[in-house]
């Protein structure tokens, strides 16, 4: 269970103003439509840029979920003379009426397979997906926002439509923002949610924006036999070496290395080292490695591979402190290394761990570390592990303790958007890289002490 995920700063004020009505657990049946309810779209579309099954959504202005013939409580319970309930189908009432506007706007077909969602006969598949491998051969999916006996539930979205799976993901995450989650959970289960869908960095965009900013379908994947891939990073003293190209060193030039290595049996990429983040228009790339926050600001244009690192404040306590954790700083005093996103992580944590201690901000690092040394802080606050580790490094005895305080970010890949076959790729490889100990190798050698992020793993069947 993701805890870590409900960190996202500021997410309260700035979703503030968004709602949505949980629908009721026997909602009013809609008929079926008939066996092709594609209709001819019209000529000017509901919204601009809208494409793929969202499209089919606005021109229809309903919803058809497709639910699989072995969906189960608390997905879908027994049918009643109302149609069928249960999460999945209050889950989809939501989604149905977030996007046409409409009440009993959801349509439903029994039974249904993977092969009618990528032949187009329904919007979604529900009824207690299981994400797993093999199904991405065909299909694609939202993100995880359900653990059945510990395997990750998500929802059904055809291959290479970013816009559909974007929506999806969308209203999900504005329903977790704005409380509806846990209140939907709660009338379908009795219980609270077990598990909360990872939440990106704010702030949301609206359907509208989603719709203008989506990508159209490429020709071909970048992922091709013989092509040799172009993987780029963001040259910094944390996550690389000074050296770019070919002798490139560090964490990042290593993975995409490796990335490159499981991807297309080619271990030497061409590697795109920036001293800037570079825009994102895949160009003169294929992946960028960042690090990258993944965000909704960028949501819209590329797509993400899921999340393979967390950043957060780290905390480094001087000899004799007798401070690990940020909770034990409560009235004590405490050097932030600021920045914009630290400060906000910043409070965030202060909001849930409900201490104060007496704060100095400082700019640099040059800064924190005499404060430190003359013993008038207890502790420094950095974001990033690796980089609070280049900070210990300078004090001697310095307590550099492990894992995060409070709230983290999500990092991941950012890969043309609407290529399924490279962004399932790219996931695969992660996974594989977890599942056989090259990540954990990988971040003891750069990042001592860090444990490696627990990447989600999707099973074979």
């Amino acid at each position: 269970m993701r805890h870590h995920t409900l960190i996202i700063l500021c997410c309260a004020l700035l979703l503030a103003g968004c709602s949505y009505v949980v629908a009721p657990l026997s909602p009013t049946p809609t008929p079926e439509p008939p066996a092709a309810p594609t209709p001819t779209p019209s000529p000017t579309p509901r919204l601009p840029g809208a494409q793929g099954a969202f499209n089919r959504v606005l021109q229809r202005q309903s919803l058809l979920i497709g639910l699989l013939p072995q969906a189960q409580a608390p997905f879908v319970l027994p049918a009643t003379e109302a149609g069928p309930n249960g999460l999945d189908i209050m889950l989809a009432e939501t989604l149905a009426r977030a996007w046409t506007g409409r009440a009993n706007a959801l349509a439903w077909r029994i039974d249904a397979s993977p092969a009618d969602l990528a032949a187009g006969r329904v919007d979604l598949l529900m009824g207690g997906l299981i994400h797993t491998r093999a199904a991405e051969a065909e299909i694609d999916f939202s993100q995880t926002y359900w653990l059945q006996d510990g395997q990750p539930v998500a929802i059904g979205v055809a291959s290479n439509d970013s816009l559909m799976r974007d929506s999806v993901n969308l209203s999900l995450q504005e329903m977790v923002s704005g409380g509806q989650w846990q209140a939907l959970v709660q009338t379908a289960t009795g219980a609270a949610p077990i598990f909360t869908p990872e939440l990106w960095l704010p702030p949301l965009p609206d359907i509208a924006t989603l719709c203008a900013r989506s990508q159209p379908v490429p020709e071909a994947s970048r992922l091709q036999a013989g092509r040799v891939l172009r993987i780029a990073y963001l040259q910094d003293s944390v996550f690389s070496s000074d050296v770019a190209g070919d002798s490139a060193s560090g964490y990042l030039p290593d993975l995409a290395r490796e990335l490159s290595r499981r991807l297309s049996g080619n271990a030497q990429p061409q590697l795109r080292a920036y001293l800037q983040p570079p825009t994102l228009n895949f160009d003169a790339f294929d992946i960028y490695l960042g690090p990258l926050v993944h965000s909704w600001e960028q949501e819209s244009r590329v797509d993400f591979s899921q999340t393979f690192y967390a950043d957060g404040l780290a905390l480094v306590a001087r000899p004799g402190s007798n401070v690990t954790r940020l909770d034990q700083l409560h009235h004590r005093p405490l050097a932030l290394l600021q920045t914009p996103s630290s400060s906000a992580l910043y409070a965030a944590a202060l909001a849930e761990l409900g201490v104060e201690p007496i704060l100095y901000p400082v700019a640099t690092p040059e800064e924190a570390i005499p404060l430190l040394l003359d013993n008038k802080v207890d502790a420094i606050l950095v974001q990033g592990y690796p980089a609070a580790r280049m900070v210990a490094a300078h004090i001697p005895d310095a307590i550099l303790a492990p894992g995060r305080q409070g709230p983290t970010l999500p990092l991941a890949f950012a890969l043309p958007a609407n290529d399924s076959s490279l962004r399932d790729a790219v996931n695969f490889a992660l996974q594989d890289m977890a599942s056989d100990g090259f990540l954990a190798k990988l971040h003891s050698q750069y990042f001592g002490g860090d444990p490696p992020y627990p990447i989600e793993l999707w099973p074979q069947q």
